[in-house]
């Protein structure tokens, strides 16, 4: 219908006219919904490890303000204590908390269903009951005395109506909790030996009171309420 204009068998001065690709081919497409899985999958692992997170920042914020109580009773009120002891004190709190959060965020691998588990959800909330009665317990050894003051008294209101070491038992019950929602060999070792040490303490508290004031409670347990 139209002429030939290009002399002959020459190549037409007109390119030919190519056929577009179909970019939503099947393999694309498999590409494309495998991309969006991963991203989801991303962002469910983010979620749990900020659940993981938490525990791991909970323990560095612990760790602070123990020894952060020790060193305000040390230098506002109280006898005088050795400055090496609360050195040494410092830096056990400091490297057993990196050490602790190290562990949780760059070791340790969780399902992403971890956080909806009922040994987290039990753990977690063992630990936040075992903070409560050590947060408490400490505001009451603290303002036993008045500024100035340098004898001992007895603690009363809280925990203490029922034990001598309040505040160790909430320290024990708040690190095993802490063990059950990480749930590994590591924090349950952590949790052992600060039962035993703080434990040891309760009982070294428990036989001093008895001994120095005769009107102490004698239905008082040393750190585990009714039983020891």
């Amino acid at each position: 219908m139209f002429p030939d204009i290009s002399g002959g068998n020459g190549p037409s001065p007109h390119p030919p006219i190519q056929q577009v690709p179909d970019v939503l081919n099947g393999i694309e497409i498999r590409a494309l919904l495998s991309r969006c899985t991963s991203v989801f999958n991303d962002v469910v692992k983010l979620f749990t490890k900020w659940g993981v997170l938490k525990e791991a920042l909970n323990v560095s914020v612990r760790r602070a303000e123990r020894f952060g109580i020790f060193v305000y009773s040390v230098l506002m009120r109280g006898r005088p204590f050795p400055l090496r002891v609360m050195i040494e004190a410092g830096v056990f709190c400091s490297l057993n908390g990196f050490t602790q959060s190290h562990y949780l965020v760059h070791c340790a691998h969780y399902h992403p269903t971890w956080t909806s588990d009922t040994r987290f959800l039990i753990g977690s909330t063992l630990f936040l009951l075992g903070m409560a009665i050590n947060v408490h317990s400490d505001y009451i050894l603290r303002n036993l005395r008045q500024p100035g003051e340098v004898v001992y008294k007895i603690p009363k209101g809280g925990l203490f109506r029922y034990v001598s070491g309040a505040n160790y038992f909430g320290e024990i019950v708040e690190w095993f909790g802490y063990a059950m929602a990480t749930w590994s060999l590591t924090t349950f070792s952590f949790a052992f030996c600060s039962m035993c040490f703080v434990g040891r303490r309760a009982v070294h508290h428990h036989r001093y009171y008895r001994e120095t004031f005769h009107d102490y409670p004698r239905s008082r347990k040393a750190l585990i309420p009714f039983i020891f």
